[in-house]
């Protein structure tokens, strides 16, 4: 898994470590976890552990985000985090896609507690490509593609209508969900930038990469 993890993302660190750094490189700015609130842009499934090692480190966090860690809270939702950080402190947001990779090494596959087989993560991204195929195999064969938008299941629609958006770049991937993920973590870095006010009075800190989920006991490297 280790080897596996270096050859798609190089220079890959533990959770542990990315915390750790967070803390020091903060503090080289003046901002320090008791005057700083957390905002959190990742997807909402449960062996994205890793939020529990800020919590313990940064205290309470703000959720921006919904399905991928896109952040749907937008800027009403930037808006009222920022509004509640302490007095004289900072925002610190970390944002992150997720991506399984298996103790065989293979991409978007976890093993999850208490479940007997692999599943995928992560299963929003996974599923929005499925749902570009299909779509774009329709169109191909001059076939009604399936609707773009469910009013019941919005977030998703949204996460396909970004995966179709970049189809050109993600269809000769050597592997697609890797090229979706990265493509995901660059969509979400320039929503939150937008969503920040030119005047924004407190110093706004953005940390992000890719949370790679593993075999290990706590889903979450």
């Amino acid at each position: 898994c280790m080897q596996a993890m270096q050859h798609y993302f190089p220079g890959a660190v533990s959770g542990d470590v990315t915390n750790n750094c967070m803390k020091t490189l903060m503090r080289k700015f003046g901002v320090y976890p008791e005057k700083t609130l957390l905002g959190i842009s990742t997807c909402p499934d449960e062996i994205n552990r890793l939020m529990d090692r800020f919590t313990d480190q940064w205290g309470y966090n703000f959720p921006l985000s919904g399905l991928a860690g896109v952040p749907f809270t937008g800027k009403t939702g930037f808006g009222a985090y920022g509004s509640h950080a302490p007095d004289g402190g900072a925002v610190l947001i970390f944002f992150a896609p997720h991506i399984g990779l298996s103790e065989v090494g293979e991409l978007g596959k976890v093993k999850r507690l208490g479940v007997g087989k692999h599943s995928g993560a992560c299963g929003s991204l996974l599923a929005a490509i499925a749902a570009v195929e299909k779509k774009r195999s329709a169109q191909n064969h001059e076939q009604q593609p399936p609707p773009a938008d469910d009013p019941l299941d919005y977030q998703q629609s949204q996460v396909v209508e970004i995966i179709d958006q970049h189809w050109e770049e993600i269809k000769d991937s050597p592997n697609r969900l890797r090229a979706a993920t990265e493509i995901v973590y660059q969509v979400i870095k320039w929503r939150l930038i937008a969503c920040i006010p030119v005047d924004f009075p407190k110093p706004v800190g953005l940390i992000g990469g890719i949370q790679i989920n593993t075999d290990k006991e706590d889903g979450s490297s």
